[in-house]
Order: C-alpha cells, then structure tokens, then sequence
C-alpha cells in the first residue's frame, strides 16, 4: 500500500514527505519524547507512583491539566493529558526506573500562514516537547522530594 501511495506521488512529482506534510498542517505536528526517571531503590518507584496518583500535577509547563487517568487495577499506568499535551507514567517492568512518555501536538497550520511561519511553528513543537519533559522531571522530584539521577 505505501509503495503504492509513493508511486502515484512520484507521478504527480511528489513525495512521502510532501504528504507527511500535508497531513501534519492539517491535523498538527506530534512530537514524543520518553524520559527515565532512575533511582537506587525499587522502593521509590511505588511511592512515586502513589503520590503522583495521590497528588498528580495541576499543570504542565503552564497548561492546565485536564484529565487524569490511573489505569489501575488493569495496568500501574497514569495518564496526564493539558491542551497539546499528554504524558503517560509507568514502572518499568526491569529496572528500578519509571518511565515517562511526553507527547506534544502543535495547532493545524493556520490559514494564511506562510511556509516558513509554518516551518517555525513546527521546530517550535521539538522546543516545547523537551521543555515539558524537563518541567515533569521537576515536577515529580519536588512531588517525591528525593533526588533522582536521569
């Protein structure tokens, strides 16, 4: 199918990026982003995970958090979601770490907007997604008030 789909941009002498393009100016660009949150005691992951249930963050890098899901019993997984913003908490099943996954979404391309508006906002989305990965990283280090090495 995507071979197909290349073919028949080749024929109008486009790309796959070109369309990858096209689909992130209408529907926005999602970055992700993955941090570990590594410590010396499994211990502190299970607290860790208890008050970020017990007090999750009310924002993330000046969003306003919106919904919280604790996908316990079926899975120690919590989900933070703000406007074009979500990052989703778990244990790792291995390591005396947590993981968090950071996904950042930009707007649609406004409608006017120049290709090197656009361009901007885009690079804009990688600046951002690291920005709210640092922010979480403080965030839980103040909640659990231990030092945790990254």
């Amino acid at each position: 199918m995507i071979a197909e789909l290349a073919a028949s941009l080749k024929s109008e002498g486009r790309t796959l990026l070109d369309r990858l393009d096209e689909i992130a100016a209408t529907h926005g660009v999602y970055v992700t982003a993955q941090v570990s949150l590594r410590v010396e005691e499994l211990s502190v992951i299970s607290r860790l995970m208890a008050d970020l249930r017990a007090a999750p963050p009310h924002e993330l890098l000046g969003e306003t958090v919106s919904t919280v899901d604790d996908l316990a019993p079926d899975a120690d997984v919590i989900r933070l979601v703000a406007k074009n913003v979500r990052v989703v908490v778990r244990p790792s099943g291995t390591e005396p770490k947590a993981k968090a996954y950071i996904e950042v979404c930009s707007p649609p391309c406004p409608a006017g907007a120049s290709a090197e508006q656009w361009q901007k906002m885009c690079s804009e989305v990688d600046n951002w997604t690291k920005r709210v990965a640092d922010d979480f990283l403080l965030k839980v280090k103040q909640l659990v008030g231990i030092e945790i090495k990254q």
